[in-house]
């Protein structure tokens, strides 16, 4: 019995919501086979010979393992067979919910930003950009966060799993943010003003 129980049901519901905007994102954007990601080869450039091993253990074993803790907050909520939904489960959905609709309303608000001709596009993008330099980014933390929710009250026991959505915090405001800002400076000198005006990861008025 695959959904033993309505919590079942709902997380399993969130999860899919999730892994639809995720691969939409990823399907809209693809250009291909021959495509490299500039991730890839900013990393090339910078390690050289040492290209592989730091691409196995910096691109790809670290975020697995970041996602492996994210999704510990699912081990007493799945492996639990007779619960009673709380309150704060009402509190857990709302917050994913909201989660999932932050990030995909920020891929379609940029998608539409970059059709724009470049000679007409504003310095700050409208929507959720311009309260976020990285709304999509705010909306995957606070994702986690919201799966984190489930547990709290429901099992106690298991506070320690509060390590998944620390530690996605800390990838993106340590690793991710820096890595775009980088990048997007060196391609777009004017990013500057949008740096100055808008907030770097938590929504807030723009300035």
């Amino acid at each position: 019995n695959g959904f033993a129980n309505p919590r079942h049901v709902l997380i399993f519901a969130l999860l899919c919501l999730w892994a639809i905007r995720l691969t939409t994102n990823w399907a809209t954007q693809w250009r291909g086979l021959d495509h490299e990601d500039w991730r890839y080869q900013d990393i090339q450039k910078q390690t050289g010979v040492l290209y592989w091993p730091a691409s196995f253990l910096g691109i790809h074993l670290l975020p697995t393992i970041l996602v492996f803790l994210g999704c510990l907050a699912l081990w007493p909520t799945l492996s639990d067979r007779n619960p009673q939904l709380i309150w704060l489960d009402g509190v857990a959905a709302l917050v994913t919910l909201t989660a999932i609709i932050i990030e995909g309303t920020a891929d379609l608000q940029m998608r539409r930003y970059r059709r724009e001709p470049k000679a007409t596009r504003q310095v700050i993008p409208p929507g959720l950009w311009s309260a976020s330099r990285h709304p999509n980014y705010f909306g995957e933390v606070l994702f986690w966060w919201g799966l984190y929710l489930f547990v709290p009250l429901a099992y106690p026991n298991f506070w320690w799993v509060i390590v998944g959505p620390i530690a996605m915090l800390l990838l993106f405001l340590g690793v991710s943010i820096p890595l775009m800002e980088r990048h997007l400076l060196a391609r777009h000198p004017t990013y500057t003003a949008y740096q100055q005006r808008v907030s770097p990861f938590f929504p807030w008025f723009s300035r």
